[in-house]
């Protein structure tokens, strides 16, 4: 299926809605998603803003919607550590807790908690932001929400809250450029 019928799917959102919030035609809608014609990078632009997910997603680049790398804390851990030459064991001594802990983490069985991961960046001699960037300079992001941001809701109910959320951000931006 295309992308952006796809996108356009998961929103409940109709051809026509697309349309409007992107000032184009209907038909313009069905030929990007039937393939007869690309979008301009304008329009790719704001398809991706008001679906929640990235360009390189909508072009089939990618298959994550935010287009981003996620962090596999555990493998990053094992593979800084491994490059220090540190143990499991040491960075566990270093960081105050249980080299099972440690253990756990590496093997994606938990993930550590923010003041863990930021123990764990200092024992290994890094920052978080670095922590959080691969070789090529990319900003990765955790595959990790705080419980306090949506206060534990089910993974389907957190996507369709973000969803949400740009809809209304691209449906202001609208509304505040057509007030200019």
């Amino acid at each position: 299926m295309n992308r952006i019928k796809e996108a356009r799917i998961r929103l409940n959102m109709g051809q026509k809605e697309i349309a409007i919030a992107l000032g184009v035609a209907q038909p313009t809608v069905s030929a990007w998603e039937s393939g007869r014609k690309a979008p301009t990078v304008e329009n790719l632009s704001a398809l991706a803003e008001l679906f929640g997910v990235s360009t390189d997603f909508l072009l089939g680049r990618t298959n994550d919607p935010r287009g981003r790398k996620i962090v596999d804390y555990g493998k990053r851990i094992r593979e800084l550590r491994a490059q220090k030459g540190i143990s499991g064991a040491e960075l566990a001594r270093r960081v105050g807790l249980d080299s099972s802990q440690i253990s756990k983490i590496e093997n994606g069985a938990s993930k550590p908690s923010l003041d863990a991961l930021e123990r764990i960046c200092d024992a290994l001699g890094l920052t978080l932001s670095e922590f959080f960037t691969v070789d090529n300079g990319q900003t990765t992001v955790a595959a990790h929400r705080s419980d306090k941001e949506y206060g534990g809701l089910p993974k389907e109910a957190v996507e369709r809250i973000e969803e949400l959320k740009a809809l209304y951000r691209l449906k202001y931006r609208i509304d505040n450029d057509a007030q200019k």
